[in-house]
């Protein structure tokens, strides 16, 4: 099948599911109210400040402070963060919960660098902490831990390891909610 036909038929496919009726009882209420499952991320909605540090080897620690928000996007049906922090840097996230494994992916793109990161992560109610990680490519991984403390506040972490365990980098932070 050649390319151009593939993405009419990819096009037609995308057109006739968005344009689909949806019954009554649906249509006004937003997807992610009705998965259960989705109701941890609820936690992150709002507007978010705190102080990160970042480590990386025998380097001094730096810290600098960041801002975030987190919406529901697309009819409710993934979670949207922006933020950005006073080193420079921004980014963009996607928050779902995957229905055939009942785990949540996130897809966050980096700025100024450009890199795009997957993340698979489970929920673990009973450390109230979203505990994921990412593979980086060529035996490198990533650890990320978001652990909330009450409604209005979390702390995570993000460790990247060589193939052996060792780590990388470390960036950690502290938020509090600034707005629901």
């Amino acid at each position: 099948m050649s390319m151009n036909r593939r993405l009419v038929l990819t096009l037609a496919t995308l057109t006739l599911a968005a344009s689909s009726p949806r019954p009554a009882a649906l249509a006004a209420e937003p997807a992610a109210s009705r998965a259960p499952a989705k109701v941890p991320l609820h936690r992150y909605v709002g507007s978010w400040r705190g102080e990160v540090t970042f480590e990386a080897g025998a380097a001094k620690p730096t810290t600098y402070t960041q801002e975030n928000r987190f919406a529901w996007t697309l009819g409710g049906a993934f979670l949207e963060e922006r933020g950005s922090g006073s080193n420079g840097t921004s980014f963009a996230g996607l928050w779902s919960l995957d229905a055939k494994t009942g785990k949540y992916l996130a897809y966050y793109f980096l700025a100024p660098t450009g890199d795009v990161v997957a993340l698979h992560h489970e929920w673990v109610e009973a450390k109230q902490s979203f505990v994921g990680t990412a593979d980086l490519g060529g035996g490198v991984r990533m650890l990320l831990e978001d652990h909330f403390l009450g409604p209005d506040a979390y702390e995570w972490s993000i460790t990247v390891q060589d193939p052996q365990g060792s780590m990388l980098s470390r960036t950690r932070g502290r938020e509090r909610r600034v707005r629901p």
